[in-house]
């Protein structure tokens, strides 16, 4: 196998290896746990996003959800604000997002733009898990996607990790049921071949929409916030990419006017 450098990069910062784009498609997933977004990357998505969770009340109700199974001790709390992006759209200016988007190009093979994404928080000593699922089940005509998994704070099997079953990509969907406001739980699932994948910040996760995954109870004294973030390529002109880009910009000026949170950062939104 060729394990040589993939030589796409963002401000210097070489993203991923022919070995790990290889793994990813063998697999259905790929855990990056080296820091590919630095110390300021990630703390400029963190003022940007957990302000978001402190003003709940303030979003539309229809965006905010509870992801929780609920348990025996009633603590099923896991916070869910949809549409991230577009509350918050200076997310978009940001170089994490250029970095991650960059990413996703090299997995779909093509211009990358965004499709969905949203954050979820899940509390210190919260009991609730996110049942195995597979995203497709959310959108069966949502193929050709790839879903990031990036986390805010360091992971560990103890807050919650994601855990993937490695080549149920290939497998058919499976029947799902729901569970909790925007949760959808997979049947019938064979969790022997499950893999717990630990990342520090600044690394993240990244699966397709066939790939079964959930993540574990979060047992720590710390919340666990992550961001979720889906790619597909990008088939817009240029034309549409210059308005999307305008667009973003005057909305991300009014966001700002609204809500400082510290100078902007440039990014080619595109």
């Amino acid at each position: 196998m060729d394990t040589s450098v993939s030589r796409i990069s963002i401000a210097g910062v070489t993203l991923l290896r022919t070995d790990e784009i290889d793994r990813f498609h063998n697999e259905g997933f790929l855990v990056v746990d080296r820091p590919i977004l630095n110390a300021v990357q990630i703390q400029r998505l963190r003022n940007l996003i957990l302000p978001l969770f402190a003003t709940l009340d303030r979003l539309p109700e229809e965006w905010v959800h509870d992801l929780g199974t609920p348990s025996p001790e009633g603590t099923s709390s896991i916070h869910e604000v949809i549409f991230t992006a577009e509350v918050e759209p200076r997310i978009r200016l940001t170089s994490a997002y250029r970095s991650i988007r960059a990413v996703a190009a090299e997995l779909i093979g093509a211009p990358a733009t965004l499709s969905f994404d949203h954050a979820i928080l899940k509390p210190a000593h919260s009991t609730a898990i996110t049942p195995w699922h597979q995203d497709l089940a959310f959108n069966a005509e949502d193929q050709a996607k790839v879903n990031f998994w990036v986390p805010l704070v360091d992971i560990t099997p103890e807050i919650g990790c994601i855990r993937y079953i490695p080549g149920s990509h290939r497998a058919d969907l499976l029947n799902h049921v729901s569970r909790g406001q925007d949760a959808l739980q997979a049947l019938d699932v064979n969790e022997v071949d499950e893999v717990m994948c630990p990342v520090p910040v600044g690394g993240f996760t990244v699966h397709g929409q066939r790939t079964l995954h959930s993540t574990g109870a979060n047992l720590t004294d710390a919340d666990r916030p992550t961001w979720t973030v889906k790619f597909k390529a990008d088939d817009r002109s240029r034309a549409q990419q210059l308005s999307a880009r305008t667009r973003t910009l005057l909305r991300a000026a009014r966001r700002a006017l609204r809500a400082p949170g510290g100078s902007e950062e440039t990014a080619d939104h595109s």
